[in-house]
């Protein structure tokens, strides 16, 4: 919807009887119907990648793409064309849009949170990449059964929640007052039995179960056409520490001033970094 649109909107807003309380309903759902689009440009492509925008949380993460995490981005930069890539954790697809729209490459988003799912649909669409983009409504773990989402927020996306087990970031079970049932799938049974593509390019960012997704892909990990991984881990944390070995026993390297730069030094994920894995 165009500014001049939402302005109109609201005159209409402004006229309205506030004893009507019917009236006031009416009009308080035709603003929730508007879908706010955020154009958003790579001055290195000069692409325009548009964003569905529903709150202040889906906003950030439209706005910030270039600067929550620019090693993520340059990582995306350097993918080959003709690759495959899968996005585990995609939340509203901003990597995933921007890796479609700026390569020649497929892109699979896994995202089992309904609420984040929806605008990741709507951003697929509106940047017209139904075939590059095909989006999955499943948590990736390290079996495949139905179980539980356990979520903290009923935003669109927000992140922090939780598949199987309602762990906080600490790996501690927590209170987790919002649920919602999904399906959890192993990476390796994506291949092995409905014979997905093998990825190239592998991004996991799933809030703390990290290592249930590489357990279930250790098949594709031990695959030569996977190239890199990018997944966010503390190495403090001894579990996570385990996945930094395993991917180095398969062969992958990682850059440790990419890692030191990409470290956060503050707040409930302190410690924590994205780490780029190479062979």
């Amino acid at each position: 919807m165009l500014p001049q649109e939402i302005n109109k909107k609201i005159e209409e807003f402004k006229k309205i009887d506030v004893t009507d309380i019917q009236s006031i309903y009416k009009k308080i759902l035709e603003f929730k119907e508007i879908d706010l689009l955020a154009p958003v440009r790579d001055d290195v492509s000069n692409k325009i990648l548009k964003f569905n925008v529903q709150n202040s949380f889906t906003n950030y993460r439209a706005q910030s793409i270039f600067d929550k995490e620019p090693e993520t981005i340059e990582w995306i930069r350097g993918f080959k064309d003709k690759s495959i890539f899968y996005d585990i954790g995609a939340n509203v697809g901003v990597y995933t849009i921007f890796c479609a729209l700026i390569k020649d490459i497929n892109c699979f988003a896994f995202e089992p949170n309904a609420l984040n799912f929806e605008p990741l649909v709507k951003n697929i669409n509106v940047n017209k990449l139904t075939d590059k983009v095909f989006a999955y409504p499943i948590g990736l773990s390290d079996v495949t059964e139905f179980t539980t989402l356990y979520m903290n927020d009923l935003t669109a996306g927000s992140s922090g929640h939780s598949v199987g087990k309602p762990y906080d970031h600490n790996l501690q079970i927590s209170e987790f007052n919002k649920k919602q049932q999904v399906l959890s799938i192993k990476v390796d049974d994506l291949i092995e039995k409905w014979n997905f593509p093998i990825p190239n390019y592998l991004k996991i960012d799933v809030d703390n179960i990290e290592n249930k997704v590489v357990k279930g892909a250790s098949k594709l990990i031990q695959n030569k056409k996977l190239k890199s991984v990018l997944i966010e881990i503390n190495p403090q944390r001894k579990i996570d520490l385990e996945i930094l070995n395993f991917f180095s026993a398969h062969g992958f390297k990682f850059n440790k001033d990419q890692v030191k730069k990409a470290t956060r030094n503050e707040g409930w994920n302190k410690g924590y970094a994205n780490h780029i894995f190479y062979r």
